[in-house]
């Protein structure tokens, strides 16, 4: 098994089937695990990217905002790369830019169930 590092997002969707399909899709992530309730509806999906993971939930909680998560970050190797992916996928997004703090960054992008992300790699050690 590979190891993973980093933090692992734990996310909430109305409708995760969807958002699985949306993230394997445009942002290239990798399915791992589903698993569903008695119901037939997912309660957990795990999702790799690199070498870190996105679980995903189907269950949010009362009161659940996804605004309220000002944006998720995920480490890669080219997020040049990333940024033309995601162009050819129809998303509207910003080139990536060089930070004064040492990381080049693509703009943000909006996910259908309103959180934002980010894809971005160290320039500075």
């Amino acid at each position: 098994m590979t190891a993973r590092s980093g933090l692992v997002p734990y996310l909430f969707y109305d409708d995760p089937a969807a958002m699985i399909g949306w993230y394997t899709t445009v942002f290239g992530f990798k399915e791992h695990a589903r698993y569903t309730g008695e119901n037939g509806r997912i309660t957990n999906a795990e999702l790799i990217v690199g070498e870190s993971e996105l679980w995903m939930d189907g269950n949010p909680p009362a009161g659940w905002d996804p605004t309220s998560v000002p944006w998720i970050g995920v480490w890669v190797e080219d997020p040049d790369a990333v940024y033309e992916h995601l162009r050819a996928n129809d998303v509207k997004i910003d080139p990536p830019v060089d930070k004064r703090y040492g990381v080049r960054v693509t703009g943000v992008v909006k996910d259908p169930a309103g959180y934002s992300w980010g894809f971005m790699r160290r320039i500075t050690p």
